[in-house]
């Protein structure tokens, strides 16, 4: 099973075909153009989602809801992929750099911040699972 959220970095040049279509499979890869994954990668934190990019352009942060959408694990654990159509939510841009250099603590920390104030507006919006199950 997979988590409830999960995260995936995007090029902010793909800003708006994201807001307007989601995150969709089969787009062209933008680290190898001429590619297209049959899938998306996801990290389980922000974090992890940025080990799984290797560029230096400007990164969005998306955060996407897992239930009602198939996720296989991959990569011992370290990536979910989907061949979904999935809606993302818009968390954060982080600007260009060297994709060797991971988060520093202070911007695991805000983004951590950011996702779990998102988190908490979206469970006060929307009602409770009918069946009686959490998310």
């Amino acid at each position: 099973m997979s988590p409830a959220v999960l995260y995936h970095w995007s090029p902010s040049s793909n800003r708006s075909s994201i807001q307007r279509d989601g995150l969709r499979p089969g787009s062209p890869s933008n680290a190898f153009p001429e590619w297209s994954a049959p899938h998306v990668c996801y990290g389980d934190t922000p974090s992890a989602a940025l080990g799984l990019t290797l560029l230096d352009v400007p990164l969005d942060l998306w955060m996407v809801h897992t239930p009602g959408h198939d996720f296989t694990c991959a990569n011992e654990g370290r990536e979910w992929r989907s061949s979904d159509i999935i809606p993302a939510w818009y968390v954060a841009t982080r600007e260009a750099r060297d994709p060797v250099v991971d988060m520093s603590p202070a911007e695991q920390s805000e983004a951590d911040d950011i996702v779990r104030a998102l988190w908490e507006d979206e469970l006060s919006a929307d009602p409770a699972p009918e069946s009686g199950e959490g998310r």
